[in-house]
């Protein structure tokens, strides 16, 4: 009865994300959004060649099939785990070689935490009065006191420190996903060369270790948790436990949004524990519980005592209500107008939230009126942020401060190599998408066990609230990065198909 009750969630989650991925794949097929202009972060639609697409992805697995093919016998005997040593130490290396030879300088909501945590190292806790930044957002706590530790160590201001620390995350994450796949694939050498193979030329991984903020970092430090998760649930372990809690805790409290992850390892506990009623899943879903607190209590016992009593944040309905806007062809993107209604409302976070509440009602009424409009709305939104093969890394790091070489410069030039950059990742995003949608259909007899199935259920998670939230195109690249574990198996799978029907 407890096996067939798993096996109906996982059937009703293969749903859906079938469905999601066909339409991803289907749609980024047809149409890419890219950054023409190095000044705008604003993404713009071309229409793909479908021959071309066709011809290239068709091309790519063929030669991982013949590759596979005629040098099986010596890709079986390569240690992968060595390999992935290998691997993810050369792509710390070029992760910081791009960190100083990009010049890349921090701004917008970068600078603002960078200076936020230059002041609170000063003593001045201004940022946390009314109306202050701190106050406003009090999510940017945990990546602002992280800097402030990163400042303290290496100089105020020093913002390299924590391109560096980002440069050292993207091998680890590399190291990561490997670990993942092994897990995953039971083991499988040709799905972990494969899920390797992605990581490594997933461009956009390099480019954002430049990005001072928390996409790399906490990304990295949530796949982790993903990996204790499931090798806790393969053989608990007390030491796996700590670092499990640690990690989802530390990932949290540096990026918020990685909650939709912790939510997803909380639901397969909190469902594990449900039906199997052992004392494993229980101390797991406890673990994870506190660990998340850890980042709350935190920042709670830090700046508790420095925070203004009339000092209120921005009502997270102002994100949900900034998400509907139409500003022509940027369905749902970010214009800072949650800053504005808030201030605009003397910072006072109920008037502001009946603000959003009636932007919301508004919507909703004109959807009613125009479903075809909505539609359209939504497929716009959806396709900016999961349809950009590069997720804005190179013009969210279009502050350039220092001295480039002439090689990365012309990656800042679109006609150039940004160009080549496009073209290969809307390949890689492609075979991405398609393989996982193979995986899962192959996964619809052979599924058996929930705990498998946790990085699904958190990118599907992150798709809901890319729908949900304001817009861009680099909210989603963390879900991206979660994929490929599962890319790699889904194209050993596609492997063994075509080695069975050759």
């Amino acid at each position: 009865m407890e096996n067939k009750i798993e096996k109906t969630l996982i059937r009703i989650l293969l749903v859906l994300s079938i469905g999601m991925y066909l339409f991803l794949f289907g749609f980024s097929f047809l149409f890419s959004y890219v950054n023409t202009v190095l000044e705008d972060e604003h993404l713009t639609r071309v229409t793909d060649s479908i021959v071309v697409n066709a011809i290239a992805v068709v091309l790519v697995i063929l030669v991982i099939y013949l590759v596979n093919r005629f040098t099986r016998e010596k890709l079986l005997a390569i240690k992968t785990e060595r390999l992935a040593l290998i691997l993810s130490v050369l792509s710390s290396i070029i992760a910081l070689w791009w960190v100083f030879a990009s010049g890349a300088a921090p701004q917008a909501d970068q600078y603002k935490i960078c200076y936020a945590a230059s002041q609170l190292n000063a003593g001045d806790y201004s940022s946390l009065e009314k109306g202050g930044y701190l106050a406003e957002c009090p999510h940017q706590l945990g990546i602002v006191t992280f800097i402030r530790f990163l400042f303290f160590v290496f100089g105020d201001g020093n913002y390299k420190a924590f391109q560096g620390a980002s440069a050292l995350s993207v091998g680890l994450m590399v190291l990561c996903i490997y670990k993942i796949t092994v897990i995953l694939s039971k083991d499988n050498h040709i799905a972990e060369i494969i899920s390797l193979i992605f990581a490594v030329t997933c461009f956009p991984l390099y480019f954002y270790s430049a990005f001072v903020y928390g996409e790399i970092i906490s990304t990295m430090l949530i796949m982790w948790g993903f990996y204790f998760f499931l090798k806790l649930n393969e053989k608990f372990n007390y030491k796996r436990l700590v670092a499990f809690a640690l990690l989802t805790g530390l990932a949290v409290f540096i990026r918020q949004n990685s909650i939709i992850a912790v939510i997803a390892m909380l639901g397969v506990a909190f469902v594990k524990m449900l039906l199997e009623r052992n004392k494993k899943t229980i101390i797991i879903l406890i673990a994870l519980i506190l660990g998340v607190l850890f980042q709350t209590a935190t920042t709670k016992i830090i700046y508790s005592t420095h925070t203004a009593d009339d000092a209120e944040a921005i009502p997270s309905i102002l994100y949900i209500s900034m998400g509907m806007n139409d500003a022509g062809r940027y369905a749902g993107w970010y214009d800072g107008s949650n800053f504005e209604i808030f201030e605009r409302n003397d910072c006072d976070s109920e008037l502001a939230a009946a603000e959003g509440k009636e932007i919301i009602r508004d919507f909703i009424s004109s959807a009613k009126q125009s479903p075809v409009s909505c539609v359209n709305f939504y497929l716009r939104k959806i396709l900016q942020q999961w349809s950009a093969p590069m997720y804005q890394s190179i013009v969210m790091n279009n502050n350039i401060e220092g001295e480039q070489s002439s090689i990365v410069k012309s990656l800042y030039e679109p006609d150039k190599t940004w160009s080549f950059l496009d073209g290969w990742m809307n390949i890689h995003q492609l075979l991405i998408y398609l393989s996982i949608l193979v995986f899962l259909i192959c996964s619809w007899r052979k599924s058996s066990n929930l705990v498998d199935f946790v990085i699904v259920i958190a990118i599907f998670g992150g798709f809901l609230f890319s729908i949900l939230w304001e817009a861009k195109a680099r909210y989603v690249f963390p879900y991206y990065l979660m994929m490929i574990p599962i890319a790699g198996i889904g194209i050993e799978k596609i492997l063994d198909i075509l080695k069975r029907n050759k």
